[in-house]
């Protein structure tokens, strides 16, 4: 019997998943009748702004600037629409809850389409039919559709878009991504708008950074990575005070904003916890950082606890203004000197950096550890940037503590492990929150094309109260931005602020983490008992929700 259900779970995958996708999701109130979905209508709650006259001339057609909530609808919805969905970006948990979702509101008169690899996949026109969702229901990643990072932005690409379009004889087209597939999302609307085809962005991220205020408090995939982290951190300080040696310093992927390492320290409280917005604002130094970790480490040790963890932010290194400064200096030498250094190996442009770096630049670049130089010349992402998921930030903050400790402290020993936890949290099968939240995203999402809008994007908020779905102007979002060089239309990404209530606890709390050991290990995820429908920490206490739950 074991050998037959290991061999069982080759094709239809493990015991843990098949149960999980029989499990029934909770739709909201608004979207049921009867026990059956009935999509709603949306009417106008209140207007947004556009950032400026650029903005509002580029996206002249998207006219309606409100922000929309449900009510009941009165009469049946239409029929006989064609709906493409396509994921877009890295993947995040509750993905196919969102398709689940699409499904259910359009019903069996309308027909759903997949894009195949993503926004790629759908400008060559790979499309089928989506029929049976049963066997991906409740699981993590992309993997039904499959994803891609191809923008549709540019005339060709659009005017390829249309062509698709045309072809399939679509009515409308559902991009399933983060802030800069959104933007894409805004511009494919505005350039669709004269064709009668509606587009609709659903927002994805496990960065947490694409957020709507009290329309959107978290997107999906954000709860799962930050509890499936919860768990790797958790299990790492249960370490640090059994051993008793060690001190665990462990990056968190997040490169433009630190919601996943302030969710993991309030999930967890560590003894230090790094949020590169607060060294950004404080204008701090690396060294300076180092430094007070260094004192910090001395004084535990003092105390006999020689031991800890450190959470640090995957971008760190950009929040520190001069490091920033020092890394825009090296892209530009990079950008310039693309030909002579195309090819060359990790040293040669390593001296060749050093060498055409002047001032203060050239005086930081060069106190870094050569692997870490190294890595700042690597190849750049398509906006330009550095990858800076390729540095070991991890292994620079020990090597410099090391250091340092070594001058404050001669003889203390310190005995690390360096860790860096990112793809792990990205296709787990979702959280109760991410499969609930997902699912309602996407009746959101369809129900606005049944309803004819487009231009919008689907929002999901009031989780204390069992949830609301809302509807948010996609170029209400969209602000201007520099991007390798050049003045670019996007979705600004939510970052952690100084004046957020969860940054507030946070900072009222750490010391105290520091100084002792309140250390908590959140565990797995639940799907049944009292913890299975438990919040982000971040969301309820930013949102200032009375419980840490939320209402199915």
């Amino acid at each position: 019997m074991l050998q037959h259900e290991v061999t069982g779970s080759e094709r239809d995958r493990s015991l843990f998943q098949q149960e999980l996708s029989k499990r029934e999701l909770h739709a909201h109130k608004a979207f049921l009748e009867d026990d059956k979905v009935l999509p709603p209508v949306f009417e106008p709650l209140v207007e947004m702004e556009v950032k400026n006259e650029k903005i509002a001339r580029s996206f002249a057609h998207v006219e309606d600037l409100h922000v929309l909530q449900t009510k009941s609808r009165t009469s049946d919805p239409p029929r006989d629409k064609r709906v493409a969905v396509m994921f877009s970006g890295g993947p995040a948990a509750g993905g196919h809850n969102v398709l689940f979702g699409i499904q259910d509101a359009l019903g069996k008169h309308n027909t759903l389409l997949g894009a195949k690899g993503g926004p790629g996949g759908f400008l060559q026109g790979d499309l089928f039919e989506i029929e049976d969702l049963s066997k991906v229901k409740n699981q993590g990643g992309f993997d039904f559709l499959g994803t891609d990072r191809t923008k549709i932005k540019n005339k060709g690409l659009l005017e390829q878009a249309r062509r698709v379009c045309w072809k399939h004889k679509l009515d409308a087209v559902i991009i399933v991504g983060g802030d800069d597939s959104n933007t894409n999302a805004a511009i494919l609307a505005e350039y669709l708008y004269q064709d009668g085809i509606s587009v609709i962005g659903v927002p994805k991220t496990m960065d947490g950074d694409l957020q709507a205020g009290e329309y959107l408090p978290i997107p999906f995939g954000f709860d799962t990575a930050t509890k499936v982290y919860g768990e790797l951190v958790g299990n790492l300080l249960r370490d640090t005070t059994s051993s008793k040696k060690y001190w665990h310093v462990v990056r968190l992927m997040g490169r433009d904003a630190s919601h996943v390492t302030l969710e993991v320290a309030l999930q967890t409280k560590p003894q230090v916890a790094l949020i590169s917005e607060e060294i950004q604002h404080r204008r701090r130094t690396l060294q300076g950082i180092v430094d007070e970790m260094a004192h910090g480490i001395i004084k535990r040790a003092s105390h006999g606890k020689p031991y800890g963890l450190i959470l640090i932010p995957e971008g760190l290194l950009e929040f520190i203004p001069e490091l920033k400064g020092m890394m825009d200096d090296v892209s530009t030498v990079m950008k310039k000197d693309a030909k002579i250094l195309l090819d060359r190996n990790l040293e040669y442009r390593r001296k060749h950096i050093q060498k055409h770096l002047k001032g203060k630049s050239r005086k930081v670049y060069s106190g870094l550890p050569y692997r870490v130089q190294e890595m700042m010349t690597l190849s750049r992402d398509d906006h330009g940037n550095l990858r800076v998921s390729q540095i070991p930030t991890e292994e620079l903050i020990v090597e410099m503590l090391i250091e340092r400790i070594n001058k404050l402290a001669p003889g203390l020993p310190l005995k690390t492990v360096t860790h860096f936890f990112g793809y792990e949290g990205r296709c787990g099968p979702p959280s109760v929150f991410d499969a609930w939240l997902g699912y309602n995203l996407g009746l959101t999402a369809g129900s606005l094309v049944l309803d004819g809008r487009t231009g919008y994007m689907s929002a999901f908020g009031d989780f204390d109260k069992g949830g609301r779905p809302y509807a948010v102007p996609l170029v209400g979002l969209v602000d201007i931005e520099e991007r390798s060089g050049n003045k670019e239309f996007v979705i600004k990404k939510t970052k952690v602020t100084m004046a957020d209530k969860a940054f507030r606890y946070f900072c009222s709390r750490r010391t105290s983490w520091l100084e002792h050991d309140c250390g908590a290990n959140p565990g797995p995820r639940q799907y049944e008992g009292k913890t299975a429908n438990q919040l982000p920490i971040t969301v309820a206490l930013n949102k200032g929700y009375k419980g840490p739950f939320f209402k199915l």
